[in-house]
């Protein structure tokens, strides 16, 4: 991930991919940040960074909520074939769901998919089903499924994946009413038997953050182990 401090770069030379992250700034006078973050060639966001000696990561099951009195995560969206799949199928009914939201253009995703394709094909015959609604940057439905498709063949992907919308907090937030507020990609959304939300988890701690990631895969396999026993 490129940082300069000189406050200069050329977003357009970012690769078409659309998941390399670009972060440009300046220090200020008083030892500040003040820059512009670029995610691909579709995303751009001005930033400002001080420095907090007590700072610390907020709980990433705490950030995240269902609205009050709400404990089902409702969705349909069309698979990439274009035929809509409902939560209410048959084939998630009496199932241990987890529901990623996440989209291709996404680093921390491909993280997180990498991860979840192959806890799918250990624990499918145990009860879990995966589901991944795929917020990209295309609003055109065909080329949303195409970035879709290459994204599930590079991970070897098993599990259903659906066009849920573009790649835009607000306009997720839209589409899932259920949340009180949609704040990152990924989220990851734990439902038990009975369809009610257990957990939820924003972002995602990959390999390369050492024991955060290890206790992370740790919870996961409890949590689905605590499920899965559940009747």
């Amino acid at each position: 991930m490129p940082i300069t401090r000189s406050g200069r770069g050329d977003p357009s030379a970012i690769c078409a991919i659309g998941i390399v992250l670009v972060l440009l700034a300046k220090i200020a006078a008083d030892g500040s940040l003040d820059g512009d973050w670029w995610s691909g060639l579709a995303f751009h966001e001005k930033w400002i960074g001080k420095h907090d000696a007590a700072a610390q990561l907020p709980d990433a099951y705490g950030v995240t909520a269902m609205r009050d009195g709400v404990k089902t995560f409702d969705f349909a969206f069309p698979d990439l074939s274009g035929k809509t799949v409902s939560s209410k199928d048959p084939q998630f009914r009496g199932k241990v769901l987890i529901v990623a939201l996440a989209g291709s253009w996404c680093p921390n995703c491909h993280d997180e998919a990498a991860f979840l394709a192959p806890l799918y094909k250990n624990y499918r015959d145990k009860g879990l089903e995966i589901v991944s609604l795929q917020f990209e940057h295309f609003g055109d439905f065909q080329r949303a499924a195409e970035a879709t498709q290459r994204f599930r063949q590079h991970y070897g992907i098993e599990y259903t994946t659906l066009i849920a919308g573009v790649s835009d907090k607000d306009e997720a937030a839209k589409k899932l009413p259920m949340l009180k507020s949609f704040v990152a990609f990924p989220t990851t959304v734990f439902i038990d038997r009975k369809g009610n939300v257990r957990k939820i988890h924003t972002g995602y701690s990959g390999p390369a953050t050492g024991d955060h990631y290890v206790e992370f895969v740790n919870e996961v396999k409890a949590t689905l182990d605590q499920l899965l026993a559940e009747t």
